[in-house]
């Protein structure tokens, strides 16, 4: 007897990570912050999509797009605190998750 394992439909994300970037307290003006922006498939920033910000070790915010009225569509400047690290989501549809950003320096 041979057993086949059947998995059911896996949701494809709908939200992808595009680039990361590390930029260093200098170039952001000495903030810690994640500068996080959703955009569609043209380029488009989606103003009103629910991210979810979830520290490692539990703590967790969902903040939604486009607050800053002085910011592009779909933009996020989520401030964070020396040493911690951080993953990022969409929530409102299937999405890649960004993972371990933190404002400690790469070496």
């Amino acid at each position: 007897m041979v057993a086949h394992r059947f998995y059911g439909p896996h949701s494809i994300p709908e939200y992808t990570l595009a680039s990361v970037r590390f930029i260093s307290c200098l170039d952001n003006h000495l903030d810690h912050n994640i500068r996080l922006w959703v955009i569609d498939q043209s380029g488009i920033g989606q103003p009103g999509t629910t991210v979810r910000f979830q520290e490692i070790g539990g703590y967790a915010e969902d903040r939604r797009t486009g607050a800053d009225p002085y910011k592009p569509p779909g933009y996020i400047d989520f401030p964070i605190f020396r040493h911690q690290e951080w993953t990022a989501r969409v929530l409102d549809a299937p999405s890649d998750v960004a993972r371990r950003m933190s404002s400690t320096t790469p070496r």
